[in-house]
């Protein structure tokens, strides 16, 4: 069930709540801390940001075909649909919670899993600027850091560089959200 909650922009803010159950009330909870986590809550304030939630508006038929709305989505996995905050053509957050269920080696996140996530959303975000709405990558560069808790919020950062004919560069990062104990 989702609940729709009018903002002062007079965009419908949607609120992702599911029927209560253990598994359930976790995916509220997580849902519910980055929903009122203070960076998101100062991007929404921005003006110059549209926050979405593309995760939940996509037609049930199409999400399985989807891999960050299908395979990889609920309970464990991205556990609550993201919540994504674009600038005009110029950069996207995207705050997110990795779960358990994510891992190749116990509690830490599939390395293979960390590139796939801003690919997947770099695409979304830069395919509409394409003249035939549609864009694949060409080649992803992957500096690891460190490796990635799983169990852990998340913010994906990117900025759109350049957009050439057919072409779009983007570089981001995605870092561990800080969460106060």
């Amino acid at each position: 069930m989702a609940t729709i909650v009018p903002t002062k922009s007079n965009q419908r803010q949607t609120v992702y709540r599911v029927a209560s159950s253990p598994t359930n009330d976790a995916i509220n909870e997580i849902g519910h801390f980055i929903f009122h986590y203070p960076l998101t809550m100062a991007l929404r304030r921005n003006p110059q940001y549209r926050e979405s939630r593309p995760h939940l508006h996509a037609p049930a038929s199409l999400r399985g075909e989807d891999l960050l709305d299908g395979a990889l989505a609920g309970h464990q996995k991205i556990t609550a649909p993201p919540y994504i905050f674009e600038k005009a053509g110029q950069s996207m957050t995207m705050i997110m919670h990795l779960g358990g269920d994510v891992c190749s080696y116990s509690g830490i996140v599939q390395g293979g899993l960390l590139p796939t996530i801003p690919d997947e959303c770099l695409v979304r975000y830069c395919c509409p600027a394409f003249d035939k709405k549609v864009g694949v990558t060409a080649n992803l560069s992957v500096d690891y850091r460190s490796p990635a808790k799983a169990n852990s919020f998340y913010v994906l950062k990117a900025d759109v560089t350049e957009f050439q004919g057919r072409k779009a560069w983007a570089k981001g990062c995605i870092e561990t959200l800080p969460v106060a104990s």
